[in-house]
């Protein structure tokens, strides 16, 4: 009989809890071993939510897997963006494979030598590119394949950015920097760039194209004394870059 695929997971945040939601509840499937994440709170709130052991919870991934590589066969990598690359490399050197939240890294650079350790290693190293499995895409992705709508010319494919997570991601939250994580045409539209190469079966792109008024996050445009500035424009609320 099959055994269950040892787990661990780096990162305790959104995405970790919501791919550890199936391994509890696949436990034929995958077991979880461990977790890491530097932030105490998050690791109690994970640990409550699981069932974890305190003794298997760590503030760094190098603890974890100093500790534990020899009980994982896989870690789930779903740190904030900046962090993939130095986590993904270790855990494959620790003999593990590695399944990495979209980006995979920051450049291509570093998504290339995480291919090349892991194809060196024998190892699988995924990537949560999960709207491929969504029945919508899978079923149109098969039409195309299959030929059934032809040879496709163009794709006019429109993903909406509501505003509160503009606000609270991209303008004044954790993505609102870039040096500090990957720019917005990473994090948020990796999906639809892999959407579009998987469905057209491409091998890459060689351009990209963005449009953006700058009239709704100019700095200067700011009060200098609003946390949040807004105003009011064909009844939507807009923000400021601060």
């Amino acid at each position: 009989m099959k055994s269950p695929v040892r787990i661990a997971v780096t990162g305790a945040g959104n995405r970790a809890r919501k791919y550890t939601q199936y391994i509890l509840s696949h436990p034929g499937d995958a077991i979880l071993i461990a977790a890491a994440d530097p932030d105490i709170r998050r690791r109690e709130r994970f640990a409550a939510e699981t069932s974890l052991e305190a003794s298997r919870l760590y503030a760094t991934d190098e603890e974890m897997l100093a500790e534990r590589a020899d009980e994982i066969d896989a870690v789930i990598i779903a740190s904030p963006d900046r962090h993939h690359y130095r986590q993904a490399m270790r855990a494959l050197r620790h003999g593990c494979h590695i399944l990495v939240e979209k980006p995979v890294a920051c450049s291509s650079s570093e998504v290339a030598d995480i291919a090349r350790e892991a194809t060196d290693r024998r190892l699988v190293a995924g990537v949560c590119h999960v709207l491929r499995y969504h029945p919508y895409f899978q079923t149109l992705h098969s039409l195309i394949a299959e030929g059934s709508l032809g040879t496709p010319v163009a794709i006019h494919h429109r993903i909406s950015v509501g505003l509160d997570r503009a606000l609270h991601t991209f303008i004044r939250g954790p993505w609102a920097d870039s040096r500090m994580t990957s720019p917005p045409i990473l994090s948020k539209c990796c999906h639809d760039a892999d959407l579009l190469l998987w469905l057209t079966g491409a091998t890459g792109a060689t351009d990209i194209n963005t449009m953006a008024s700058p009239l709704f996050i100019l700095r200067n445009d700011r009060p200098a004394t609003a946390f949040l500035g807004v105003f009011q424009d064909s009844g939507a609320t807009l923000a400021y870059l601060g």
